[in-house]
């Protein structure tokens, strides 16, 4: 699928994940329209419950994203700030990878 949409502007793929975004509604909309089309076009179908069209704001791998940019989502950082202290390395590890991945 990343093959398929690599050359669409606005479209971000992750694994089975399709992130489609513009600066403005219609850019938005267009853009959503020839990545669904793409999509037909390569015999592919989306599950419509596990779609999300049109969305202002999104909570994806562990980021906030919207109009305002990406940041650390809080839910993340409150479970980061309310851990235990580690105790030992691999604790130690595990907290530092999730500091590193969110601290962005």
């Amino acid at each position: 699928m990343s093959e398929l949409l690599r050359q669409q502007d606005g479209v971000a793929v992750y694994m089975l994940y399709i992130l489609v975004y513009g600066d403005t509604p219609e850019e938005h909309e267009r853009r959503l329209q020839h990545t669904l089309k793409t999509l037909e076009d390569a015999g592919l179908k989306l599950s419509t419950d596990k779609c999300l069209l049109r969305q202002k704001q999104l909570h994806y791998l562990g980021h906030c994203i919207d109009e305002h940019g990406i940041r650390p989502d809080e839910v993340k950082v409150k479970a980061i700030t309310q851990m235990q202290p580690p105790k030992d390395i691999t604790d130690l590890r595990r907290i530092l990878g999730m500091i590193h991945y969110l601290g962005r």
